[in-house]
């Protein structure tokens, strides 16, 4: 989503409501976006998706987002160095407030740990992609957990980035 970049925030609202007239109930934001990132303009995707879902009902749609990993955009969450568990509820309490909701119904790890451990997680094996010291993807993601029962987070997926 370009929101808060290329679009303004009643272009964007326009646009929104034209995809949910036309059929549309699934929405993708993400902490970083709109792209490019910057400070200026990280999770605008996200505060402008969420006021526009005040005027809506919220049941009626699906809300996806994303968090970014370790990366050089200090602005996001002090630049962490790590996904570990923290970094991951500290993306989603940012998410949930800047979307202004209760539960996002999809996180998605949209720039996972390089250096996760090579293991199964029951979806994906991950392999480190640099020389910093292997953290293992499990122990972060099983974190999350006290998140979902509450409802505060449906299903947590890492989508890879490397083939495997």
């Amino acid at each position: 989503m370009q929101f808060g970049e290329a679009l303004d925030e009643p272009t964007s609202h326009s646009l929104l409501s034209q995809a949910a007239d036309g059929g549309v109930t699934s929405f993708d934001v993400a902490e970083m976006y709109p792209v490019p990132p910057t400070a200026e303009t990280a999770g605008a995707s996200e505060r402008i998706l969420g006021s526009w879902l005040r005027t809506r009902r919220r049941d009626d749609f699906e809300i996806i987002t994303k968090v970014a990993g370790p990366g050089s955009m200090p602005w996001l969450r002090g630049g962490p160095e790590r996904l570990d568990g923290a970094a991951l509820a500290a993306a989603l309490d940012g998410s949930l407030a800047r979307l202004g909701v209760d539960c996002v119904d999809l996180l998605l790890l949209h720039w996972p740990d390089r250096c996760a451990e090579g293991e199964d997680v029951g979806w994906i094996a991950t392999r480190c992609f640099t020389s910093h010291h292997a953290l293992p993807l499990h122990p972060p993601l099983a974190q999350l957990r006290p998140h979902v029962w509450p409802g505060r987070l449906r299903p947590v997926v890492r989508l890879p980035r490397h083939p495997v």
